[in-house]
């Protein structure tokens, strides 16, 4: 299975039984488009009905 089908899984099983999540992502240093369309599927997710998913400490931007 791939990674971010185990990702969008394991969290959305999470913002089950939470009102808010936060997604650490200080250690990621590579996130190809199957990873940023997984975390916009789970903030879609999170936004109905539930507030949101927040992300922490992300590193900045690379050209």
């Amino acid at each position: 299975m791939a990674a971010a089908t185990l990702f969008f899984r394991d969290v959305g099983d999470v913002l089950g039984s939470h009102l808010t999540v936060i997604l650490n992502l200080a250690g990621v240093t590579f996130c190809d488009s199957s990873g940023l369309n997984t975390l916009l599927r789970l903030r879609r997710t999170a936004a109905w009905p539930k507030p949101g998913t927040h992300t922490a400490s992300s590193t900045p931007p690379t050209a």
